[in-house]
């Protein structure tokens, strides 16, 4: 059996079915950060549950709505990285791969028999014609960044003062639209 921190997940840990659960996730070789990051995502719907008084064996998709609720509405711990981003609530991504765990423990109880139903709604790509089937929480892509006038100013000022290496290597970049990596792989 492949060991799992069980102190990191306190309220997992204290449920059998969800301890057979991530047991069977290590077992069948999912990376141990998979098991962590399923580990969490379940610990915390687990203590969402037990805030609301439900049993896991008999939440339903109310109980999963109001956890994505308190997720998207979360303090959020500021960073350098994500200054421009709002104070509360989780990543999108994040709630995605949140969503994900918590699905497949579910489907384990269905497939187990505990359950009849998964409450984790799986969205659906359109198939014949039809509208696609939108999943609990819409996927958000973020758009690129685009400097304006006065940044992109500020890019060509600190370019000038570069070699001419560097200053090669901008033009190439912007002239001939390469990524980073196309850039340093050019002899």
């Amino acid at each position: 059996m492949a060991p799992i921190p069980w102190g990191k997940f306190p309220t997992l840990a204290e449920q059998q079915l969800a301890r057979r659960w991530l047991q069977f996730m290590a077992n069948i070789g999912r990376a141990p950060n998979t098991i962590d990051a399923y580990g969490r995502a379940v610990d915390d719907h687990l203590r969402s549950c037990a805030v609301e008084g439900t049993d896991p064996l008999l939440a339903g998709a109310d109980t999963v709505a109001a956890w994505i609720g308190d997720m998207l509405d979360r303090p959020r711990q500021r960073s350098a990285k994500t200054p421009l981003h709002p104070e509360t609530g989780l990543a999108n991504a994040t709630v995605q791969q949140r969503l994900v765990a918590v699905r497949s423990f579910y489907e384990y109880l269905v497939e187990d028999g505990l359950r009849e139903r998964n409450p984790v709604r799986r969205g659906q790509s359109s198939r014949r014609g039809r509208r696609p089937r939108q999943g609990l929480v819409r996927r958000l892509e973020q758009a690129p960044w685009i400097p304006n006038e006065d940044v992109w100013q500020r890019i060509l000022a600190a370019c000038a003062e570069e070699s001419l290496r560097n200053r090669l290597m901008v033009t190439l970049a912007y002239d001939g639209a390469l990524r980073r990596e196309e850039l340093v792989q050019l002899d």
